[in-house]
């Protein structure tokens, strides 16, 4: 009989070290899991603080340039100066197609698009294009060029369509149009 009890205690030794190593790799990659969602809030923190950044940047860069001679602002904060004026054209309506040429640049230069450099027009639907292009085509007539300072809440806001712009980036682009449909 006492080797029947002693068994039993070795059984249940046995079984004690199995279940404590198993809440141990429980505890263990339960206590990995719970680092991911502070990492990933670290990071989000440092997104914020950088698109906050951005934001701000761009603000001052457009109160200073409100100030420049032949910048016009419209109610929407949108910012132009014309480049190329016609005597009479075309102008487009915020539900047209239009061909245009432009150059798309961050404030600090980088050039994140260009159909110039492309060397090709491209078309596409007013209403189809981020609102301070929507605004801003709607104030040409075709043969002109312009060039839109647009803010942030006017472009992409708080959203980064790619790494070459940033989230709230002010953006600036210079636009021929070359036909209204």
């Amino acid at each position: 009989m006492k080797t029947l009890i002693d068994n039993m205690w070795y059984v249940l030794g046995a079984l004690a070290i199995i279940f404590a190593g198993l809440y141990l790799l429980t505890r263990q990659s339960g206590a990995e899991q719970p680092q991911e969602p502070v990492q990933a809030t670290q990071q989000q923190t440092i997104n914020n603080q950088t698109s906050m950044d951005t934001l701000k940047q761009g603000q001052e860069f457009l109160a200073a340039n409100k100030d420049r001679e032949g910048v016009i602002t419209t109610d929407s904060g949108l910012q132009y100066e014309v480049l190329t004026a016609v005597e009479s054209g075309d102008k487009p309506a915020a539900t047209s197609t239009v061909e245009v040429h432009y150059h798309g640049t961050t404030i600090d230069g980088n050039v994140f698009d260009s159909s110039v450099v492309r060397g090709e027009t491209i078309s596409f639907g007013l209403n189809q294009v981020i609102s301070g292009w929507t605004e801003g085509l709607q104030l040409m007539k075709v043969g002109e060029k312009f060039k839109f300072y647009i803010p942030a809440d006017l472009a992409y806001g708080d959203y980064s369509p790619s790494a070459a712009i940033p989230a709230n980036s002010t953006l600036i682009f210079e636009v021929e149009l070359f036909n209204v449909q």
